[in-house]
């Protein structure tokens, strides 16, 4: 891919689409501007761009920059310039319909309200970071509104998913650029992740403090003097690049012309700007009915529809006395598969994957109805001890009552293991959960914790981000913190062993690139074998593993 042109003397590296960017500048200094000559190189080069827009500014990069003729081929969400209307309650649906469908997007969240935008926007997030996996840039303006430095209460969430999205989403393919004309109310946990600084006009001192912060840990004193004793003096349109680390930049630059219209500039006394006569045009009908399809598919992997064929299967049971065959609902299992599987052009093992995801594979299933058929099913569950060292103890659930009964016997244990793991880091997922407190996160015993803990409003977020409000910390009270990192990865070695322990190492030494199902048993020294299968089932029970023909080791043993 060609360098992204910027100016007549500054090219920056294809790489920035997955790194993370911080434009700095006060009002009408061009900040905006700059963010727009980025965005049209990045769809100049074919690369996927995902806009937030709280000001309805950057509907422009659909016509040419004297409106005569079609810009790019961008989306418009929401705002007095939709394509397509917004739902502040749509964001979880978006960034689905953008991971899968892969077209460049404008968010325009102009017409909502400061609440509305702060659901919208953690939701999008969150949903985009647990789903995306391939390039794609956020132009995040106004992102002081989103990461504040003094989160109100509510924001929290949203400024943790922020932090996920700037500190780890560059290995979801994720990258993005932080565009705010008051640097001093942004997140500085947030600021200091940018690994390349564009720095215009700025005069405040409290505007430019974060930029010294953010200089002691990327770059040097003598080059920040020299930076901002000239940010305040700094021509519209001017900016400094500084990259340290990741370009090895250091250079002053007049950012080229736009190529695409302007619609963010300000109207001086007595004009009016003209609007653009030409703009791309986009297929709409195709983008509903791409639309639509992401939210059948939705539909068929949401947990309460699911749920919802098991009570029937159920209803069928008792119907029949409970002398229905247990390999009937095994066969009804596979029927939803290879019906989802045709209808959207997956193969059934994506489909299995997809419900696994959602919480009901079909173990899960059966363990639900297990009770009334009388079906034993045998499911190991690691249990993580108290403090770290101590022994590993497992428990088996021979049927859906036993399992029942477990639950309710150290009910504290488990739900104190999850409160541990987000006391120790906030916005875990779920499955980030299951890896560190020992627990199946797809387990009924798991839900049944969660559920008590949200009762007795200690919990926060959804499955994919959660916290612990502020009666969960009281409640917790002190901990003995459960390992973490190398450690966890070396607590799970040592109570693997064998085979199994091989296949993770192996898996761990490849991250982040995934391997075959052949690779690992290559690199474990085993054979596609029934005890290599069981192995692999083992980890996946644990959450150690994901993915199903490419294997990939869990991020939280990294």
């Amino acid at each position: 891919m060609k360098p992204l042109n910027i100016s007549s003397t500054l090219k920056l590296a294809a790489d920035i689409i997955t790194m993370c960017l911080a434009i700095l500048a006060q009002r009408g200094a061009g900040k905006s501007y700059t963010a727009s000559c980025l965005a049209e190189e990045m769809l100049e080069a074919g690369q996927q761009i995902i806009v937030i827009d709280p000001t309805g500014a950057w509907w422009g990069l659909k016509s040419s920059a004297d409106g005569s003729r079609p810009g790019y081929a961008i989306v418009v969400f929401g705002g007095d310039h939709a394509d397509v209307p917004l739902a502040a309650t749509s964001g979880e649906l978006i960034a689905s319909v953008l991971v899968e469908k892969k077209f460049s997007a404008i968010l325009d969240l102009s017409l909502f309200s400061n609440a509305e935008c702060h659901r919208f926007m953690t939701d999008l997030l969150e949903a985009l970071y647990h789903k995306n996996r391939e390039a794609v840039h956020l132009f995040i303006d106004e992102a002081d509104a989103f990461a504040p430095q003094r989160p109100l209460p509510g924001e929290q969430r949203m400024l943790g998913a922020m932090e996920t999205i700037v500190r780890r989403g560059r290995k979801k393919g994720i990258g993005c650029t932080m565009i705010t004309q008051r640097p001093a109310v942004i997140n500085k946990n947030v600021l200091t992740q940018a690994e390349l600084l564009i720095a215009m006009r700025l005069s405040h001192p409290k505007d430019i403090a974060p930029i010294t912060e953010w200089a002691g840990v990327h770059g040097d004193m003598e080059t920040l003097k020299k930076m901002t004793a000239d940010l305040p003096s700094l021509p519209t349109g001017t900016a400094w690049f500084w990259s340290p680390q990741a370009l090895q930049i250091f250079e002053r630059v007049k950012v080229r012309a736009r190529r695409t219209f302007d619609s963010g500039a300000t109207p001086k006394p007595g004009q009016t700007i003209a609007k653009p006569r030409a703009a791309a045009k986009l297929d709409l009908a195709k983008l509903g009915r791409e639309i639509a399809e992401t939210v059948e598919a939705a539909k068929e992997n949401d947990p309460t529809a699911l749920k919802g064929r098991i009570k029937d299967l159920q209803l069928q049971l008792k119907n029949a006395g409970g002398k229905t065959d247990p390999e009937e609902i095994n066969r009804a299992f596979q029927r939803g598969c290879q019906q989802t599987a045709k209808k959207y052009g997956k193969s059934i093992e994506a489909v299995r994957s997809s419900w696994e995801k959602t919480h009901l594979a079909m173990d899960t299933m059966m363990r639900e109805v297990g009770g009334l058929v009388g079906l034993a099913r045998e499911t190991p569950v690691a249990v993580l001890p108290e403090t770290p060292g101590a022994e590993l103890k497992r428990t088996l659930t021979p049927t859906a009552a036993a399992s029942k009964a477990a639950s309710t016997e150290q009910p504290k244990s488990g739900i104190r293991r999850i409160m541990i793991a987000l006391a120790q880091r906030p916005g875990l997922s779920a499955r980030q959960i299951g890896v560190r407190a020992g627990l199946s996160s797809s387990s009924g015993t798991f839900d049944t914790y969660l559920s008590k803990m949200r009762t007795n409003g200690w919990l926060d977020g959804t499955r994919d981000s959660m916290r612990l409000t502020a009666a969960g910390v009281e409640s917790l009270g002190s901990y003995e913190p459960l390992p973490q990192g190398k450690d966890l990865l070396a607590y799970w070695l040592s109570q693997l062993g064998g085979g199994a322990a091989r296949m993770l190492t192996a898996l761990v030494e490849a991250y982040p690139r995934s391997l075959s199902r052949q690779e690992l048993a290559t690199q474990a020294q085993m054979t596609l074998s029934g005890t290599f299968d069981t192995y692999l089932s083992k980890l996946r029970t644990l959450e150690l593993v994901s993915g199903r023909a490419d294997l990939q080791a869990s991020e939280e043993l990294l």
